[in-house]
């Protein structure tokens, strides 16, 4: 009874994980573990460093051009030639996604939805996931009806700081189920 998401939202610095979430996905597929695999991926990128969006904006044939990486709250995604931007665009063609980038205002506007939201935190890569999470709904490119996944690889409880010390407990990977709220989409 396994099923893919409609949507995964992801964060890239160098790109390997999406890549592999979404080779792990068609895997799935291919052992008959889900029936289908519709799942759009969606890279999500800080504005201040996104080559993968850029490259993806321009359209093919893809070609990423490094960038400078601009300070940013969101520092480990500021990867200006990303070493797997290219499995990156392949993927997000693939499955029909789309690439999208977050200004700080949003990414700090991210990071306080999951704290209003939920009990727990996300570090400036998580408010990257749900600003742009945000913008592709906006945008009417994720309907609010779909299940969609947001990988929030910085979370913490509320009385951890990002930064800090995690337990085994602490680290493991948690569900955190939203229901749809319209009032947080601003079109």
């Amino acid at each position: 009874g396994w099923k893919a998401p409609d949507n995964i939202v992801h964060p890239v610095a160098a790109g390997l994980s999406l890549w592999q979430i979404y080779q792990g996905l068609k895997e799935l597929k291919q052992f008959g573990l889900i029936n289908e695999l519709t799942t759009r991926m969606h890279a999500a990128q800080t504005l201040a460093c996104d080559p993968v969006v850029q490259a993806w904006n321009r359209g093919e044939p893809f070609k990423i051009i490094p960038v400078e990486s601009k300070k940013s709250i969101a520092e480990t995604l500021c990867v200006g030639d990303p070493s797997n931007g290219y499995n990156v665009l392949e993927v997000l063609k693939a499955s029909n996604g789309s690439a999208i980038s977050a200004t700080e205002d949003e990414i700090m506007e991210g990071m306080d939805l999951v704290a209003q939201k939920t009990n727990w935190k996300t570090g400036p890569v998580g408010g990257v996931v749900v600003a742009s999470a945000k913008k592709l709904v906006a945008r009417g490119i994720i309907k609010p009806y779909e299940q969609t996944v947001l990988v929030l690889t910085d979370g913490y409880r509320g009385d951890k700081t990002y930064r800090g010390s995690f337990s085994e407990e602490d680290s493991r990977h948690r569900r955190i189920s939203i229901e749809p709220d319209r009032n947080i989409i601003k079109a």
